[in-house]
């Protein structure tokens, strides 16, 4: 057994000690009065009145003492008042003793049994009163049987030692009796203090097991066997509305009617451990929310089932965000269609039932022409806007089982499910389809009280199951629609497998392209302009050639296009800019450039929407020491009609510079006189598929002649490119063509022999 603690034994030592001070004080008090009464007669004098004046005033201090601890134990230490205890022990013990060695009546026979057995009393008493404080017991027997044993060997030499013998047994006899009583006290202490810690420790536990189901967040619903309300903690009344009052025996019916509650409960019933679920449940205003209960049978050690106890939480606004990000995760933000993701998933799918079906479906990648222009003009929120409509009449085409996707920008994905298991009948569906979703884009869409037009290409790949991987039916997809862009836009193009051979040349040309002006596989040839009537040199225009070590020398109409669409356009472009500048500035040096000759060069519209394009000129012309109107900048009709607005204002600000400009392959674009009169336009070059057939009767020949009375009505200077017969010459000539360009007279040559060329003009003059 554990033994108690100090600060528990003493408390308890002192309690029990003071209690027996009452009894003590009154017992001495009673019999030194006795005893005085008994001796006054006999004795008397002031001896006697002393020793009782002397017990009385002890007891007196004593009983003070004894109210001192009643009022305030606290105020002093334990070690004070056994102090004094032990104090007053062995004082009240030299009282008797004192009244043995100088009060006994050696001629009283009477009055000594008295004494003797009155001390006797005494002894006996305080091996009680003082067995909690075995050395103030010690001490008041020491000093109240010492002299008693002294006196009974002085009363009678022959008994005397007998009679100390007697005296002393007793005294080892009370010892022990008081040591018995000490270990008996000490054993109840300890069950006392035991008893009251497990008590205390049963109400803690109690208390905090209240203030656990009071203050849990989780709301607590303690229910009997029959599923009623027993206990219900305020986090319960917060989650379902319910007072804890109102729901006391209330079944779970009352809180949660619904049928999933009603399952939940019959199977924890039947039940042995916990049940877990998340069960849509009804609060008192009939909103119905959703919690996270986990319920858990109560039973005995016996087994006896007493009840159940269910806690719960409040989940609906986590499973409301948990939705929220799946939505997020698998729809589109703004036209709250699927987007990658949740397309390739259903892609996936589609592939795995197409293996079994052998049906062909197909994938669409439907992009919006000419979006950018929206954005940029009208702002992104009406490109949004636009966005929404076009999606919402998309949906209106499909089937209900066909899918709608967008991935970004205007780039929207259809997937068309189980057309047929014939190629050409399912292609022929597509195309039914792709057309019927560019009719879709036939009326305008109303954005703030203005009409806005637009078309879409589409590039459409079909399957069957053979393929087995979504991403590469996406990328045949988009390497058709990239066919239908390159065709002019508004169409619609299925892949071929040249396509993607195609695409991985493009790939290999672009790679090689990032590093040619560093490795100096670009250069210069330059096509000499002539006048139509002597063959006049009126200048050149410059054209860029790539000859490299893989591929040999590439033909410009197959890397131009892949500089263009990517951003190696501008670097290029400024080195054909400050390449072609200087060689300029050194035939001008030399004499062989006159001031009315043009040295043309083609402008990217990268190039010219570029925002430091105009200080890139400026810089160059500085460089080159060039009058800026030796120089002529070629653009295409395209570059126009898509920016009309913003790309006024930089041919505009060039032209300031003093750099004329010219339009190339006049007739094959939109062809608006409305940009002739807009933008400072100086010339104007009729392409080659009009000039092949000019000198015949002809639509060809009509288109030429209204391209030059346009350049003569609007004092434009007009070329002919690619002149390559006499008749040509001739033929351009009589109708007004001021300037000729085209391998008649000279293929592009490198800069030596067209300096040749400048050198034979100038003595020809």
């Amino acid at each position: 057994m554990l033994l108690p603690r100090a600060s528990q034994y003493f408390p308890e030592q002192l309690r029990t000690v003071f209690d027996f001070y009452p009894l003590a004080i009154s017992t001495t008090l009673l019999l030194v009065s006795l005893y005085t009464l008994m001796l006054w007669p006999l004795l008397g004098g002031i001896t006697l009145a002393l020793w009782f004046s002397t017990a009385l005033l002890f007891s007196l201090v004593r009983y003070r003492f004894y109210l001192q601890y009643l009022r305030a134990p606290e105020i002093n230490s334990t070690r004070y008042w056994l102090f004094w205890h032990h104090v007053f022990a062995v004082i009240s013990g030299l009282l008797w003793g004192y009244a043995v060695l100088k009060l006994m009546p050696y001629d009283s026979m009477s009055h000594q049994l008295f004494l003797i057995i009155s001390m006797a009393g005494v002894c006996s008493g305080a091996a009680t009163t003082l067995a909690l404080t075995p050395l103030a017991f010690l001490l008041f027997m020491l000093c109240s049987l010492l002299p008693l044993s002294l006196t009974f060997y002085v009363m009678d030499g022959e008994m005397g030692w007998w009679l100390v013998s007697l005296c002393y047994i007793y005294m080892i006899y009370l010892w022990v009796g008081s040591q018995r009583h000490y270990a008996i006290w000490f054993q109840n202490v300890q069950q006392s203090i035991s008893l009251a810690e497990q008590e205390q420790a049963l109400v803690e536990s109690l208390r905090r097991v209240d203030l656990h189901f009071e203050c849990s967040p989780l709301g607590i619903i303690e229910w009997d066997v029959d599923f009623n309300v027993k206990r219900w903690n305020p986090a319960a009344e917060k989650i379902f509305g319910y007072a804890s009052s109102d729901a006391l025996g209330k079944s779970f019916m009352h809180i949660s009617p619904l049928a999933e509650a009603t399952e939940y409960f019959e199977t924890l019933a039947l039940s042995e451990h916990f049940l877990t679920a998340t069960l849509s449940s009804q609060r008192e205003d009939k909103d119905v929310i959703n919690c996270e209960w986990t319920s858990v049978p109560m039973r005995l050690a016996n087994q006896q089932l007493v009840g159940y106890t269910s806690f719960m939480r409040d989940v609906t606004q986590r499973i409301l965000r948990e939705e929220l990000i799946s939505h997020q995760a698998f729809y589109d933000a703004v036209t709250e269609l699927p987007n990658r993701n949740y397309f390739h998933d259903r892609l996936q799918q589609r592939l795995s039932l197409a293996n079994r079906t052998k049906q062909y479906s197909a994938v669409f990648f439907v992009d919006l022409d000419h979006f950018k222009n929206i954005n940029d003009s009208m702002g992104h929120s009406v490109g949004d806007i636009v966005l929404m409509q076009f999606a919402k009449r998309l949906q209106r085409r499909l089937r209900q089982y066909d899918m709608l996707a967008r991935f970004g920008g205007d780039e929207f994905v259809v997937l068309l499910e189980a057309l047929d298991q014939d190629y050409e009948q399912s292609q022929l569906m597509a195309a039914q389809v792709a057309r019927s979703l560019q009719l879709l884009l036939a009326e305008p869409f109303r954005l703030h009280d203005t009409d806005c037009s637009l078309t879409c290409s589409v590039g459409i790949t079909l399957f069957n199951g053979e393929q087995r991987s979504g991403d590469e039916l996406l990328k045949q997809a988009d390497l058709a629609l990239y066919e239908s862009k390159r065709k002019g836009r508004n169409n619609y193009t299925f892949f071929e497998v040249e396509m993607g051979q195609q695409a991985s040349r493009h790939l290999q040309l672009l790679n090689s392209l990032r590093g040619a002006i560093d490795h100096k596989e670009m250069s210069l040839v330059y096509q000499p302009k002539v006048l139509v009537s002597d063959n006049t040199l009126m200048g050149a225009e410059v054209l860029l050639r790539w000859d490299n070590a893989e591929f040999g020398a590439v033909s410009p109409s197959e890397f131009i296009p892949v500089l263009e669409g990517s951003a190696l356009i501008s670097q290029v472009g400024l080195w054909v800019l400050e390449t072609s500048f200087q060689q300029l500035s050194q035939w001008r040096s030399a004499g062989m450039w006159r001031n009315d000759m043009r040295l043309a060069v083609n402008i990217s519209p990268k190039q010219l929407m570029d925002p430091y394009f105009v200080e890139q000129i400026e810089v160059a012309l500085a460089a080159s020491q060039l009058p800026a109107s030796l120089i002529e900048f070629e653009i295409t009709e395209n570059v126009l009609v898509e920016n009309i607005a913003q790309v006024g204002d930089v041919l505009a600000e060039i032209n300031q510079l003093g750099i004329s400009f010219a339009i190339d392959d006049f007739g094959t674009g939109y062809s608006s006189l409305a940009y002739l009169k807009q933008l400072p336009i100086d010339v104007l070059k009729i392409d080659k598929s009009f000039v092949d057939h000019c000198a015949e009767e002809g639509n060809d020949q009509a288109i030429v002649r209204s391209i030059l009375s346009i350049c003569h009505e609007l004092g434009l200077t007009s070329v002919a490119e690619g002149v390559e017969t006499e008749q040509q010459r001739q033929q351009l000539h009589r109708m007004g063509c001021d300037l000729l360009q085209g391998y008649l007279f000279s293929r592009p040559v490198v800069a030596a022999e067209f300096a040749q060329l400048l050198a034979g003009s100038v003595r020809a003059q």
